[in-house]
């Protein structure tokens, strides 16, 4: 078996000893008076339009993509105080064409319903077109430095804004440039493909790839960003390789509301009279719900490109929807190729690259970075223990199979006597009762018999509908009862479900389970595990999962859902059955508050450390309820996983299962979402929220000051409300708050330490692998890893989880295009498994206490430890106290809480 003592980074660095890497291009900035009247046209028939200050261009950006991809897009808004370049190309774009691109983007900042609401609109819009001048577009010769930076207060790079899509674009080009690239006899050539972030280089034309069920299509995809590091003084390039799958073998199945993405390689330019180009279009393609057609983003009668004059169309959506294999193949100069995802069902491309992939893959975009760019040295593995004292033991190997199996019989009645405990001394002595409402036998069955297995109980509990155990430590009671009409679609008044309507029918199923708990004379029922149909089973708006788990809140009962057997979404087996029956009672029993925390195995923290996790839940607007929402939740778990939850009203920690009670109670259930949903991150009370979020860890932090607390915090999650998470903000041993400066953490507790972490999202962390020094093998290895220069005291690691539990026995020489010889001699190549790729998660040591331990590395290790739960197959994606956190929002969210919360494959 492979000893891997180092990992490689899918990251490079810049190579400061040389010369100074300085590239000219022709950048365009929108015209001073062209900002101010544009603002003043978008703020017409908005709500607050004085707290406008910047217009979205990400839909102009989007059709930019589309028709005229050799243009850089730097900037995500059109703000009047701000005259940065909007647009860098290499050559000067036509000034008209952009004109023309401009005037159907301002025809596009108001929906069809404003329009017509907002009659002036129409003489706003041509007074606007006469005011916008194309002499007044100039395009100007601009040097950029690719590699210049500035340092924040924190010491931490700050690279110049525009580099963000100017420098990966630049390695793109140059990585076309290079001989084709070359693997195990196999040769791939690479286009680039627009993209919103950074750079993406695609393996053109796709390749095929066959088996039983037929042809398969699919391309090896490069991408490329800059990030930043926490207190590291120069930035870092991610290149992530992976698979695009692209969808063949039947008409592409339009999901709801989000469309699908679709690449188009036209030999040609899109626009009359502009310059060719050899990069790949993207766009989307979306269903019309209101006609039931299917259209372009941008297309369609009210859409930009109709406003635009085009060379050639772009194909029929709908006649590219059903037969999409004939456009991969070139028809008159173009190809069309739809990405496959998941919701369209199996590929025989298995997602991913695995190692042996990626590695050589790697080595090869090098030439295309040097002299001005260099790979991160290796990493290597931190001197302390990663592993906790209570993970579960395994039996000797050398030991007789009786006897292994009477060790294994051992350590599970160990466990579960430990769960009985735990859950009396949180019931205070009390009952423990339980209800499953089910719609198949086989799930019934398994939920009983999961709950005595989980449990340690003897029998069946009896063989009615109220089952009954008692042991020393617990009394025990399930309810049996048939799920019925609870479970059906959600009922609408209209023929079809319509948003306008939503809030109503769930308010109607909400009552109706409220009203069925309290007449069935069940007091004291703590959890109901419900039955249900698999999301993709209801049509658009009419999964009643959210209404159900309202309803069952307001009767005081905590929920977890499984889902109905069922073939066509391969979960009828009963094997599949009996493991999700046992995750369900695992689940509530974590809902309740009590959890088996993982027992650090290093020296020097204090017994009575608590651990304490933060999170947003977030709700997006155009979500399944309508409604934007945005909740800070608190989690405290202490050494005997028990968990708590910050009540903000009465600043007080209350009982993990009364609030995930109390946020069901409160949700907000939308009201009349007929119209649109702006296609803007912008929030209209994004400081309002800002400020709430801020007050509510004030209070929490206060709350907690005479204790000792590790708090874990999560960048990507939380750094839009709480802006010190950001990099640029977050300085060493400091807490902040608005715009103001850090202050001492000691001033919110002398015994508060906070860590935050950072996940792979926007390819914030880098892909890696794991080098076997003996025999050249890459794989993967669990761990704390250092930076190859680090020393005493530096504050960011990384952690690395196994592969995932599904993927244990992967062949190490796995290949996508290269074959290799397997355990029995034959011959296999595995383009269609899936590559285990588990995510690296960022480790940054913000802020030591001023009272206790000081060892940087030390907490890093801790931190690690704390994904690695007891009661878990696999390595948690995040430390548990966030995993629960964020796990609380579905009471506020209505997703399937069924997913998988361990550390995911990754591509």
């Amino acid at each position: 078996m492979p000893r891997y003592s180092a990992i490689r980074l899918s990251a490079f660095e810049p190579d400061r000893a040389g010369d100074r890497f300085v590239q000219e291009f022709q950048s365009l900035t929108f015209p001073d008076h062209w900002r101010k009247d544009l603002l003043d046209f978008y703020r017409i028939g908005r709500t607050n339009p004085d707290n406008l200050h910047q217009v979205p261009i990400k839909r102009l950006n989007e059709v930019l993509r589309a028709v005229a991809p050799q243009l850089v897009c730097v900037a995500r808004s059109a703000t009047v105080a701000d005259d940065e370049p909007w647009l860098y190309a290499r050559e000067r774009f036509p000034r008209g064409l952009l004109l023309q691109l401009v005037r159907a983007w301002i025809r596009d900042l108001h929906t069809p319903r404003q329009r017509e609401e907002y009659p002036e609109l129409l003489d706003a819009a041509i007074a606007l077109d006469e005011a916008l001048g194309v002499d007044e577009l100039e395009w100007q010769p601009t040097d950029v430095d690719l590699l210049g930076r500035d340092i924040t207060l924190g010491d931490t790079a700050d690279p110049h804004r525009r580099l963000y899509q100017l420098l990966p674009d630049v390695i793109a080009q140059q990585v076309v440039r290079l001989e084709p690239y070359t693997f195990e006899g196999v040769q791939l050539s690479f286009r680039i493909a627009s993209t919103a972030r950074g750079a993406e280089l695609v393996s053109w034309p796709p390749r095929p790839h066959h088996d039983e069920d037929g042809e398969w299509l699919f391309s090896f995809v490069i991408s490329v960003t800059v990030q930043t590091i926490p207190f590291r003084d120069d930035f870092r390039l991610h290149v992530r390789t992976g698979v695009r799958r692209w969808r063949t073998g039947g008409a592409v199945p339009m999901p709801y509301r989000t469309g699908v993405s679709v690449v188009l390689a036209h030999e040609d330019s899109w626009l009359r009279g502009a310059p060719p180009t050899d990069r790949l279009s993207v766009s989307r393609m979306i269903k019309d719900y209101r006609t039931q057609t299917n259209r372009w983003l941008q297309g369609g009668p009210e859409g930009m490109l109709s406003r635009l004059s085009l060379a050639r169309s772009f194909p029929d959506p709908e006649v590219l929807r059903q037969a999409p294999d004939t456009w991969i193949d070139e028809t008159a100069g173009l190809r069309a190729a739809v990405v496959h995802s998941t919701h369209m069902g199996e590929h025989g491309v298995g997602a991913g690259l695995m190692a042996r992939d990626r590695a050589p893959l790697n080595d090869w975009i090098v030439d295309a970075l040097v002299p001005f760019l260099r790979r991160v040295p290796d990493l290597r593995p931190t001197v302390h223990s990663t592993v906790p004292l209570n993970l579960p033991k395994t039996a000797n190997s050398a030991w007789p199979q009786e006897r292994k199996d009477a060790f294994k019989a051992e350590q599970v009645a160990k466990r579960s006597t430990a769960l009985r405990c735990r859950l009396s001394e949180l019931l205070a002595g009390e009952p423990l009762i339980l209800e499953a409402r089910w719609q198949h036998p086989r799930t019934r069955d398994a939920l009983v018999a999961q709950l005595a297995d989980v449990l340690g109980l003897e029998g069946s509990g009896g063989d009615g509908i109220i089952r009954a155990w008692q042991s020393a430590e617990l009394s025990v009671q399930l309810h049996l009862t048939e799920a019925g009409e609870i479970v059906s679609p959600l009922e609408f008044a209209s023929p079809k479900p319509r948003r306008a309507t939503l809030s109503e029918a769930i308010k109607c199923r909400r009552n109706a389970v409220r009203s069925e708990c309290a007449g069935d004379g069940r007091s004291g029922v703590l959890a109901t595990v419900v039955e249900i149909g698999h999301a993709k089973s209801f049509l658009p708006l009419t999964d009643p999962k959210f209404a159900v788990r309202l309803g069952f809140a307001d009767a005081g009962r905590l929920t977890k859902f499984v889902q109905v057997p069922s073939g066509k979404y391969k979960n009828a087996g009963a094997k599949s059955v009996t493991i999700r029956a046992a995750q369900a009672w695992r689940d509530v029993f974590r809902q309740m508050g009590t959890s088996v925390v993982p027992v650090h195995s290093l020296s020097g923290f204090p017994e009575d450390l608590e651990y304490v996790a933060l999170w947003m839940v977030k709700r997006r607007a155009d979500g399944p309820t309508g409604k934007r929402q945005t909740v800070p939740i608190a989690i405290k778990v202490d050494q005997n996983g028990f968990a708590t939850g910050f009540d903000r009203r009465s600043g007080r920690w209350i009982p993990h299962r009364q609030l995930l009670l109390d946020l069901a109670r409160s949700a907000e259930i939308p009201g009349q979402f007929d119209q649109e949903e702006p296609d803007t991150t912008w929030v209209p009370d994004l400081a309002t929220q800002q400020a709430d979020a801020e007050n509510f860890v004030k209070a929490m932090l206060y709350s907690l000051r005479d204790r000792r607390v590790l708090l874990l915090t999560h960048a990507q999650n939380s750094r839009p409300l709480w802006t010190w998470l950001q990099n640029g903000r977050l300085e060493k041993d400091l807490l902040g708050f608005s715009s103001g400066p850090g202050q001492d953490i000691g001033l919110y507790g002398d015994r508060l330490c906070h860590v935050r972490v950072r996940d792979k999202q926007q390819d914030e962390t880098s892909q890696w692998y794991a080098i076997d020094q003996q025999d050249g093998h890459h794989g993967i290895a669990t761990g704390v890893w250092l930076d190859a220069d680090h020393q005493a005291g530096d504050r960011v690691f990384l952690s690395s989880a196994e592969k995932a539990d599904t993927a244990k026995n992967a062949a190490v020489d796995a290949s996508k295009l290269a074959t290799r010889i397997n355990k029995v001699g034959a011959v296999v190549i595995d383009t269609g498994r899936n590559a285990s790729n588990p995510g690296l998660l960022e480790i940054t040591v913000a802020a030591l206490p001023t009272d206790g331990p000081g060892e940087t590395e030390q907490w890093a290790a801790l931190v690690h430890q704390l994904r690695r739960a007891p009661d878990r197959r696999s390595t948690l994606a995040l430390p548990l106290p966030l995993h629960l956190a964020r796990k609380t929002q579905m009471y506020l969210l209505p997703h399937d809480d069924e997913a998988s919360s361990e550390a995911p494959g990754g591509n």
